[in-house]
């Protein structure tokens, strides 16, 4: 499970301000998507919503979590203003297993226990 809280201090383009949601991809293959509702007119936006995506425990040294922030614009494309890309590599991992906040430059991370119930393991993150 995916739980995106927030964002801070996102950047403005000059007079108009962002309207921001979050683009979850499950990598390699980019082929498990989500995305957040749009925020409208804030640099700091709540999002607090969860996503799940399943993982095969014995796939999970290979899978990365993709996050993307976008500044969304009815008219045109839509503007790029951030990434990360986050390796999920074991159980063990504490990316995985502290509960504790990560940081990078626009977004924080929080990770919960995960779960081992089937041979597929859940991975709750949150930013």
């Amino acid at each position: 499970m995916v739980h995106v809280i927030r964002a801070n201090h996102l950047p403005s383009e000059g007079n108009r301000v962002v309207e921001p949601y979050v683009k979850m991809y499950l990598l390699p293959e980019r082929r498990n998507h989500c995305k957040t509702r749009i925020c409208k007119k804030s640099l700091d936006p709540e999002f607090n919503e969860m996503f799940s995506f399943d993982v095969p425990f014995n796939n999970l040294a290979n899978r990365m979590l993709q996050f993307t922030v976008y500044d969304f614009d009815r008219f045109t494309r839509h503007d790029l203003i951030g990434n990360v890309i986050m390796r999920v590599t074991s159980s063990t991992n504490p990316i995985c297993a502290t509960g504790q906040n990560i940081r990078c430059k626009l977004l924080a991370v929080r990770c919960v226990t995960t779960v081992t119930k089937n041979p597929c393991t859940l991975i709750p993150l949150c930013f």
